[in-house]
């Protein structure tokens, strides 16, 4: 997506202080990203500014609710208690929030609110910078600070959302979403959901959520944990409790389920926002559950035929596998792929073939692969959608997998 595109280039502008004047967009090869977000450049910390911290994704745990809630902040600066999140749109005159907006937006108050009390500080700057991808390419900067206070009595409002969702979680949808109405056209709004390729209800969906779930009970299999830069727990702070309509969910922002506070582990930083990161239209919020361990999925390759245990997309497990569930990456598959293709066609790069043909060819000789290639099967499959290989081998590998799990950012 275009928005994926731009934050993977604007990553990495921060990182090295160059901006790639060559990248285009994945879906358009005329399509520079650096027009797109040169003009936004201003209003960006210099890059390599000490203490810049780019993606940093945290889980911070509710002590007056036991909810938890995670983010990714696309940039973060402690020493100057600065939170900005870049923002693409297709017209900031229409669809930039003002900083009224802000301060009572759920993600953005969710941000002050963890870094008010990770920091401990007075206040926060919330600086939202969008970018215009329609000509004439234009930025817009939106900046408020939020005092604790204010942040406080904004997240007591988010926990009274948060908790009716946990009772509706809890005592009408029950272990399933099945008695729901399904509306699929949804499905592919907004960038398309992260979720549908394991969704029961959606007609493009090969696994029930659910199903994902109940292999938590399976102990003789490899236990995968995703949280990560958890924040320290603080003293709860005492604010007035107002119950309020349900307020739009935040980007990259959602409750989840409450349990024992468990070490923060790190793992391997991702490049970019995978697709739907952006504009979800609704929170999560799971029903918290008590659990001796943290929350874990488990994979036995020997009960499917599918060649793909687990597929993470644009995620990195926290080991790096076991001799019983080795670990595998786009690497032992892609440039297999990509030979497959040089020498059945004859071309040096599966992109040389005629207009339209390059992504197919490379489809079935990943499948191909996959099928005749030196290992019998991957129980556990990292790949990314940051490289154009990753992007057109996607559908052929979450085809071929039991389980597929999607990096939110």
């Amino acid at each position: 997506m275009l928005g994926t595109d731009c934050h993977a280039l604007l990553e990495d502008y921060m990182e090295t202080g160059e901006l790639d004047q060559t990248r285009t967009f994945r879906q358009d090869d005329k399509l520079y990203l650096a027009e797109i977000v040169a003009p936004g450049l201003v209003h960006l910390p210099k890059p390599g500014t000490p203490g810049l911290e780019l993606e940093q994704h945290f889980v911070a745990r509710s002590t007056a609710t036991g909810i938890r809630y995670q983010g990714l902040k696309d940039l973060c600066l402690p020493s100057q208690a600065l939170v900005l999140d870049h923002k693409t749109t297709s017209d900031i005159g229409k669809w930039a929030k003002t900083e009224g907006a802000l301060a009572t937006d759920v993600q953005a108050q969710i941000y002050a609110k963890q870094t008010l009390d990770l920091l401990r500080v007075h206040d926060v700057e919330l600086r939202w910078v969008y970018y215009q991808t329609k000509r004439p390419y234009q930025s817009k900067r939106v900046s408020l600070r939020v005092v604790q206070a204010h942040a406080d009595e904004q997240f007591s409002l988010i926990e009274e959302t948060s908790k009716e969702m946990v009772e509706l979680r809890r005592n009408v949808l029950g272990p399933s979403i099945d008695g729901l109405p399904a509306n699929e056209r949804m499905c592919h709004a907004y960038g398309g959901c992260p979720f549908i390729s394991i969704c029961s209800r959606s007609s493009s969906s090969r696994k029930p959520f659910a199903s994902l779930f109940q292999s938590q009970e399976r102990q003789e299999n490899t236990p995968m944990s995703f949280r990560k830069n958890a924040a320290p727990e603080q003293e709860p702070r005492v604010t007035t409790t107002i119950v309020v309509d349900p307020i739009n969910p935040p980007e990259g922002s959602a409750a989840l389920p409450a349990e024992p506070p468990a070490p923060a582990e790190e793992t391997p930083k991702r490049r970019g926002r995978p697709s739907g990161a952006k504009n979800k239209k609704a929170d999560v919020v799971v029903e918290p559950e008590q659990r001796s361990a943290e929350p874990s999925l488990t994979v036995n390759p020997h009960v499917s035929d599918k060649k793909i245990g687990l597929l993470l997309i644009d995620a990195m497990p926290i080991h790096s596998g076991s001799e019983d569930t080795p670990c595998f990456f786009e690497r032992d598959i892609l440039p297999q792929a990509e030979k497959v293709v040089e020498e059945q066609f004859e071309v040096s790069d599966y992109r040389f073939l005629d207009f339209g043909k390059g992504g197919g060819a490379l489809l079935q000789a990943v499948n191909k692969v996959l099928d005749d290639g030196e290992a019998t099967s991957y129980p556990i499959l990292v790949v990314s959608t940051t490289t154009p290989q990753g992007q057109v081998a996607l559908t052929a590998l979450i085809q071929n997998a039991e389980f597929v799990i999607r990096g939110v950012r």
